[in-house]
């Protein structure tokens, strides 16, 4: 299959929804980009679809949509079998902990056609516009009845980062803190009334 070929193949399964697809190839371009960046000498690459869909919220967000991240995935998910039914990659389910990903293998003919024609389709994307972009998740956490926190965070979040954010949040209670060091004076301001009479 020629590059040719495989970009008919692109715009004809893009027609079902458009701006979807869009998205989708763009976000597609940008993890395998990544991934071939960290890999250089690998001949199959592996993308995360949770990496693919939080890039394509992030692109939605910054356009001014607001586009629900669970029916994003389950999109995705049919999109990326929609390719597979082209023979462009293969989706694999999430099982024994591993993670649901797409991937593709250069060495194969229909794979590399198809990448070629993702790349010539989202145009070039500079290196310092892949380093500024990071895909984000936004968490909502209902803290109390009536008022629920949201936080943005990236979406390749590491253990370590996490301990520093916990440590941040266990951090913010001022009120509280001030209140325990205030009973705590207090306390001893008592004990040293009591003693001061106990000795009169």
């Amino acid at each position: 299959m020629t590059e040719t070929e495989a970009a008919r193949v692109l715009d004809e399964v893009a027609k079902e929804s458009p701006r979807l697809y869009e998205r989708l190839y763009f976000a597609l371009v940008l993890a395998f980009r990544n991934v071939r960046k960290a890999h250089p000498a690998r001949s199959s690459y592996s993308v995360q679809v949770k990496t693919v869909v939080s890039e394509m919220v992030t692109e939605a967000n910054r356009a001014g949509e607001a586009i629900d991240a669970t029916r994003s995935k389950r999109d995705v998910l049919d999109a990326l079998r929609a390719l597979e039914a082209h023979e462009f990659g293969g989706l694999f389910l999430g099982r024994r902990g591993h993670k649901t990903r797409f991937t593709m293998w250069l060495d194969n003919e229909e794979d590399a056609a198809f990448y070629r024609a993702l790349r010539a389709r989202v145009g070039h994307v500079s290196a310092a516009t892949l380093s500024a972009r990071r895909p984000i998740l936004r968490h909502a956490f209902a803290l109390r009845p009536g008022f629920t926190v949201s936080v943005e965070l990236p979406a390749d979040l590491s253990r370590p980062e996490s301990v520093r954010l916990a440590q941040f949040v266990r951090s913010l209670p001022f009120e509280a803190e001030v209140s325990n060091k205030a009973t705590s004076r207090s306390r001893s301001l008592r004990r040293g009334a009591e003693v001061r009479r106990s000795q009169q």
